[in-house]
Formats: C-alpha cells, sequence, structure tokens
C-alpha cells in the first residue's frame, strides 16, 4: 500500500466500508482492514488527500467519476441498448412456442379470476412460470394479435436490466470501468438476441430483472447495514417473482453465499446468523420441486445418452463450447445438436475435459487469494447451474441459456485486464468489443426478423439431426399457402424420422389441396404416434366435418376437447359441430364454456 492509498483511506474510511475501499483501491480486504483500524485506534482527524487522482498499484492516475456521471453513463448504454434493439418492434411472431405462450393461449384473454387462477396452478410447455403469462395477459389488453406490443416489452425490460448491470458491478467492484465494460457487453452480446427479440423467452429476461434487482437488494443488505432488514426482504420478494417468472434462478441462494464468502463475511453467519439464508434456500427447494414434479409428469425427465455419465461426458464439451460463443459469436443457432460422446478418451472430450481441469484449479486458486475477483467467476458457473443437465433438462445448449452468466464470464475478465493491462487497454478492449459485438448483433437480429430466415439458417446447422427445424419451416410455408413447399419440408422429416407432427402437416397441406382422403389418412398416422394429442384429434374432425361425417367429427373434437379442456378453440367446434347434429342445448353451453374462457372469442360470438 502507497502513501496516496494510504491517505485515500483515511479520508473516507468513515464514510465508506471496507469492502468497498477495497474494491476502489484495488486492494486486499484485510490489509484495507488493518488500514482502517489503525486510523480509527489512532482517533486523529482525517488529513486531506492531495488533489488530482488516487494512484492506485498500476501506479497511475485513477479517474472517479461523481455520480451524476455513473447516472449520466448508465442511462446512455440503456440508450444505446433500446436503439440496437429497435428494429426488433417491427419482427412477427415466431411459430415456436409464440402460439402456446401468446397467440393461441386462452389464459391471456382477459385479467378474469379464472384465467388468472389457471396461470398460476398450471404450466406452459413443460415449464411453471405464472407471473411471465400474466405479462402477457397485461400486453394482450394494450397490443391484442400486435407483435410490437409484446417486443417493445421484452425490449424494455432488457433495457432496464442493463441499467441493473451496471449498478450491481458498481456497488460490488467499485470498478467503474468494469462497470461500464459488463453492462455494454451484456446489453448487445448477440447471444442475448434469442431472450430479448423471441417473444416466448419473456421468462428469461423478466426472471433475469428480478433476479439482478434481488442480488443488488442483497448486496446493498451487506454493504449499507443500516437498511439492511429492509434490503433483505426487498431481496426476499424480488426473488420470489423471479422464481414465479422462471424457476432457473433457484441457485440465487448460492450466489448469495458466494457474495458473503468474498466478502469474508461467512464466519460471522453461521452457526446462528445463517438464517438470513433460510428464506432463499427454502424458496429454491420449493420452486425446484415443483418444475421436477412437472417436468417428471410430462415424461420429459430423460437424460441424454441413456444416462447420468453420458449426459456429463457431452456436457464437458458444450461447456467449452460456451466459451467459444462467448468470445467469438459468428456461428449461433436456435439448436445445437451434440453426437453421444462414448467415454472420456473421445479427442474432443479429453481436451474439453483437461481445459476445465485447469480453468477449475485457477479457481481454487483465486478462492484463497482474489476472493472478490473468483465471485464473479463463481456468478457464471453458479447461474449457469441449472442448465448444466444434473437434474435432465430438455435441451443441452441454448443461446438463452447464457443471458445471466455472460455478466460473471465479462466481470471476471474486465478486472483481471484492468489489473494486468492497465484501464487504457482495457478501455480500448471494450470498444472492439462493443464495435464488433453490435456488428455481429445487428447480423443476428435479421436471422430472426423473419421465421423463414431462422428456419433455414437452423437447417444449415443441425442438418438432419433435428426435425423442429424441417417442421416449423413447413407449417410456415402452409400459412403462406405454399402447400408444395410445405409438403417438401414434412416428407424430408419422414426420410430420417417418424414424428407425428410432419404426418399432421402432411395431412393439413392435403386437406387444404382437397385430397380429404390422403389427409385422414396422414391425420390417423400422426395418431397412431401421438394418441392424446388434441390439436391433431382437431384436425381431423375438421376433416370429418368437411365429408358430412358429424358423428365422427364429434367423437374426434370431444377427445381434443378432453385433452384441453381450457381451448375455446376446440370448445367452438365441439359446438358447431353438436349443433350439425341437431343437438343445440349442448351445442350452445359448449359456446358458453368458450366466453367463459375467452370472452372476445369471435367465433363463439358469431
Amino acid at each position: 500500500m502507497n502513501k496516496q492509498q494510504s491517505d485515500y483511506i483515511r479520508e473516507h474510511c468513515r464514510k465508506k466500508s471496507v469492502g468497498q475501499l477495497a474494491g476502489e483501491l484495488k486492494l486486499d480486504r484485510k490489509e484495507v482492514q488493518r488500514e482502517v483500524r489503525r486510523v480509527l485506534a489512532a482517533g486523529k482527524p482525517a488529513e486531506a488527500a492531495p488533489a488530482g487522482p488516487v494512484k492506485t498499484a498500476e501506479g497511475s492516475g485513477q479517474f472517479r467519476p461523481k455520480k451524476w456521471m455513473h447516472v449520466l453513463a448508465a442511462l446512455l448504454v440503456m440508450a444505446f441498448v433500446f436503439v440496437l434493439f429497435s428494429g426488433a418492434l417491427s419482427f412477427p411472431f415466431m411459430n415456436w412456442d409464440d402460439p402456446q405462450y401468446v397467440t393461441e393461449n386462452p389464459a391471456i384473454r382477459s385479467l378474469s379470476p379464472v384465467n388468472i387462477k389457471a396461470m398460476f396452478f398450471g404450466s406452459y410447455v413443460s415449464i411453471y412460470v405464472p407471473l411471465t403469462i400474466l405479462s402477457y395477459a397485461i400486453d394482450y389488453q394494450f397490443s391484442h394479435f400486435d407483435p410490437a406490443g409484446y417486443h417493445l416489452t421484452n425490449v424494455l425490460i432488457h433495457v432496464l436490466s442493463t441499467g441493473l448491470v451496471y449498478a450491481l458491478v458498481l456497488l460490488v467492484t467499485g470498478e467503474w470501468l468494469a462497470a461500464l465494460g459488463a453492462a455494454l457487453l451484456f446489453g448487445i452480446h448477440p447471444v442475448q438476441i434469442e431472450s430479448v427479440v423471441w417473444i416466448a423467452e419473456r421468462k428469461n429476461v423478466l426472471s433475469s430483472l428480478f433476479f439482478l434487482a434481488a442480488f443488488l437488494s442483497y448486496a446493498l443488505s451487506r454493504l449499507r447495514p443500516r437498511r439492511g432488514v429492509l434490503w433483505l426482504t426487498l431481496s426476499a420478494i424480488l426473488f420470489v417473482l423471479a422464481c414465479l417468472s422462471k424457476p432457473n434462478t433457484v441457485v440465487l441462494p448460492l450466489l448469495l453465499v458466494a457474495f458473503d464468502f468474498s466478502r469474508g463475511l461467512i464466519k460471522k453467519e453461521f452457526p446462528y446468523g445463517g438464517g438470513r439464508y433460510l428464506f432463499f434456500f427454502a424458496g429454491a427447494v420449493v420452486f425446484g420441486l415443483i418444475t421436477a414434479l412437472i417436468v417428471r409428469g410430462e415424461g420429459k425427465m430423460n437424460y441424454y445418452g441413456g444416462s447420468f455419465g453420458a449426459t456429463m461426458v457431452t456436457m464437458m464439451v458444450v461447456m467449452m463450447r460456451y466459451f467459444e460463443i462467448l468470445l467469438c459469436p459468428i456461428r449461433q443457432s436456435l439448436l445445437y445438436e451434440f453426437p453421444p460422446y462414448p467415454s472420456v478418451a473421445h479427442p474432443h472430450v479429453a481436451l474439453s475435459f483437461f481445459a476445465l481441469l485447469v480453468i477449475f484449479a485457477g479457481l481454487a486458486w483465486l478462492a484463497f487469494r482474489r476472493r472478490q475477483t473468483f465471485f464473479w467467476a463463481a456468478w457464471y458457473f453458479i447461474v449457469l447451474l441449472p442448465m448444466l443437465n444434473l437434474i435432465p433438462f430438455p435441451s443441452l445448449m441454448n443461446d438463452r441459456y447464457l443471458y445471466l452468466p455472460l455478466i460473471g464470464f465479462f466481470v471476471f475478465v474486465l478486472l483481471l485486464l484492468i489489473e494486468f493491462a492497465g484501464r487504457k487497454a482495457t478501455a480500448a478492449a471494450v470498444f472492439l468489443a462493443v464495435f464488433g459485438f453490435a456488428f455481429l448483433n445487428v447480423k443476428r437480429q435479421a436471422v430472426w426478423s423473419k421465421p423463414e430466415n431462422l428456419w433455414l439458417e437452423t437447417q444449415s446447422r443441425v442438418e438432419t439431426r433435428h426435425q423442429s427445424p424441417y417442421i416449423n419451416l413447413g407449417m410456415h410455408y402452409l400459412r403462406q399457402g405454399d402447400t408444395e413447399q410445405a409438403i417438401a419440408q414434412f416428407e424430408k422429416v419422414l426420410t430420417f424420422t417418424q414424428d407425428p407432427k410432419a404426418y399432421d402437416g402432411l395431412g393439413i397441406a392435403y386437406f387444404k389441396r382437397g385430397d380429404l382422403a390422403k389427409s385422414v389418412e396422414y391425420f390417423n398416422r400422426a395418431l397412431a404416434l401421438a394418441p392424446k394429442a388434441a390439436s391433431i384429434h382437431s384436425n381431423l374432425a375438421i376433416v370429418y366435418k368437411e365429408q358430412q361425417n358429424f358423428e365422427g367429427a364429434f367423437a374426434e373434437f370431444r377427445e381434443a376437447v378432453e385433452a384441453e379442456p381450457r381451448s375455446p378453440k376446440f370448445r367452438n367446434n365441439l359446438g358447431s359441430v353438436l349443433m350439425e347434429l341437431g343437438r343445440n342445448e349442448e351445442a350452445e353451453k359448449e359456446f358458453r364454456e368458450v366466453f367463459d374462457i375467452d370472452p372476445d372469442f369471435a367465433d363463439g360470438l358469431y
């Protein structure tokens, strides 16, 4: 510690915490603590520090922005991020989860008690996200089926999160350049596009906003103990809101423990003070169990490759691929596919294993030597933990899984750069990264601007290892009225897998062509593979109705309603066929059920 650093501590030790002083001066916490004790023990008034910038361990002047500069910097970063993503406001809905969450979701049509109950007592696409569904319902009151309103909400949430990143990094590290760099990189990195411009991923940006606010509140409770109880209570509330938006945020308690460890506060907490973590861990267990029960109930809790070991072997390669995408995001994809690696002896796995071994060895050293720097590396791995398939997860890898972990990764890198390369070199690196990532961001957004662009790119990435891009592109062509292109996509799927959605698509295509016999044949093939698929039963019923086979149509519509009783479309169709059968009282009952679910359902009103 040099004289100027010592003088700075003497001047500010009664105004700032030890953690803040250590972060601002890049000194070890214990060293700062000893100096503070020495100053306080001396009981002398603090002497004025020399005018000008404070000298750091680098030996150069350190610029210290004033509070209004931080506010201005955060606002400028947020404005830049908004402008960069403003083009997404013109993007359409995607035919990938957007129908289940928005365009075909009757629960968002009104804010009635019945619908709100359905949001909080049901799952959507195998996940419990009631607060996210509520946010769609609020959007629907203003935008109905205009995607611009939903996109605007997503972008604004992301912009607010960018501001929170600036605030929490500044608070925890005291390093303005790290805060500025982290906020910029978080806001514009191309991996964020999937979360921000995909309406169905509202759950990711919304849960992250509450997660960041919860962590910031907790950090304030530790660094501003005068109002610690207030901040801690607010943190607990925000944690619950985060989990109600998306359950992967259950890892927050681990992050709080890591933060306290990095500040040397763990010893003060255990065994009697550990109660501050109790609510957070209890909440994590509750929301974790809800998610596990939903996934298990839908039969999706299966390990990749058939075993835990096979999954972990593959995840080693996935983790290294994440590092590659963070640093060089030039081959992104909506879907990522990996072959089943036989063992650790495979070259890709072995290389990944040794690389991870070196990384974890370095982190173990940091945990004892440089705890505050170690914390940000811990942030990356802790927040990524739910996506590492320790408990089976439907997908091995996605860009959106890096939305929050990215913060820890880049703050860690920036702190190391500032220490070893200096602020000028770090500022230059941030400028180049922002320029490059902004360019790639715009390029990536163009892929998401139309469903056709997205699915063609995804096909080029996964080839025949995944059927979804072909089925979804086929469905897009059907909506465009191009049955020839649609049939080609569905038939392509059947060359490498038997998928009920491909047969369903072919049934729809031949129905549009007027070939009803072939349409019935394909729908029956689809039902042989997926006997409880409500939409396929409904599609077959429509063909029967066209053939004047009303009894057959009634049976299929009833199957659809039994599978999805909250669907206004299926109930309305059942009512229409009951009218054809002369059963008007039963038909009226079904139509009234439609209004209870969706008061604005036009076909039911007709």
